[in-house]
């Protein structure tokens, strides 16, 4: 008989301890005093600009998710890589304040292709480093401003670029 009362106090405060830890899991979420936050999946127009004028020098959409807990994917559009010369990219997001977050995303570009203006300017086989800092101006909506980094096989680095771009939120 105290066995079984044993066993049910253990029960019950397993079932105590998984609601406590539900409840500080949900307390950690990264969500700000204005309620917003950039986890979910986004449609982002991006401007690519001239890093001194600001000038636009053309647009692509991509689609970028951000996961709770700071990892996110990010898929371009556009047609400046050839067809699967760039992979997916893969980085991590960090808030910054109540609407603003900075997102880090790594991208391998697989092979070299050559200059193709006004299309392509070229990429060499190596790496893409993208920094973005995100501000949203409501739930839904945001912009972003950055630029990206471009390196060759070896770890040279070979371009920067400059950018912004307009988020929707998917739902």
């Amino acid at each position: 008989m105290e066995t079984k009362s044993l066993s049910a106090r253990l029960v019950r405060f397993g079932i105590a301890a998984g609601v406590v830890a539900s409840l500080m899991a949900v307390a950690e979420r990264p969500m700000a005093a204005d309620g917003k936050t950039v986890e979910g999946v986004w449609i982002v127009q991006v401007s690519q600009r001239d890093c001194a004028t600001q000038q636009v020098r053309g647009t692509f959409f991509s689609l970028v998710t951000f996961v709770d807990g700071g990892t996110m994917y990010e898929s371009p559009g556009g047609v400046a890589f050839a067809p699967g010369q760039r992979s997916t990219g893969h980085g991590k997001w960090t808030r910054l304040g109540d609407s603003m977050f900075r997102m880090h995303v790594v991208a391998q570009i697989l092979f070299t292709t050559p200059a193709n203006p006004p299309v392509s300017p070229g990429f060499e086989a190596g790496w893409q480093f993208i920094d973005h800092v995100v501000t949203l101006s409501d739930a839904d909506h945001g912009t972003s401003t950055g630029g990206a980094e471009f390196y060759r096989s070896n770890g040279e680095l070979y371009r920067s670029t400059c950018s912004t771009a307009v988020m929707s939120r998917f739902e």
